[in-house]
């Protein structure tokens, strides 16, 4: 299990969103990644917010 999946699901609670921010050379398939885990924790919303170019 991953440290990101233990430690979201600790603090999964109903109507608890996630917030994802990202750097400029984050790949976008760690991104895809966080996303997907942060959603089997448990977290309904998951915003995910791009750096300005």
């Amino acid at each position: 299990m991953s440290d990101l999946l233990e430690v979201a699901r600790k603090e999964a609670l109903p109507q608890r969103s996630a917030r994802i921010i990202a750097v400029r050379d984050t790949p976008y398939r760690c991104i895809g990644g966080a996303i997907y885990t942060l959603q089997m924790a448990g977290f309904i919303h998951v915003k995910f917010k791009a750096p300005k170019l």
